[in-house]
C-alpha cells in the first residue's frame, strides 16, 4: 500500500493576524482536500503538531 507522506511549511501561526484563527481550520481542511488526505486527520496533524513545531522538534528551515 502506497502512503502519501508531505511536509507542509508555512503553519506555524508566527506573523499571521490571531484574529484569523477562526479561518485556520477550514483552510487547513480545504489544504488537505488539495493535497488528496483526509480533511480531518490533517486538521487534528496540523493541530496537534503546532507545539512540537514551534520549537522545532522536527528541524528547522535549514538542512543540516
Amino acid at each position: 500500500m502506497w502512503v502519501r507522506r508531505a511536509v507542509i511549511f508555512g503553519y506555524v501561526g508566527t506573523l499571521t493576524d490571531p484574529g484569523a484563527e477562526e479561518y485556520r481550520e477550514p483552510l487547513a481542511h480545504r489544504t488537505g482536500e488539495l493535497l488528496g488526505v483526509c480533511r480531518p486527520r490533517f486538521w487534528e496533524a496540523l493541530a496537534g503538531s503546532f507545539g512540537e513545531r514551534t520549537v522545532r522538534v522536527h528541524g528547522g528551515r535549514r538542512a543540516r
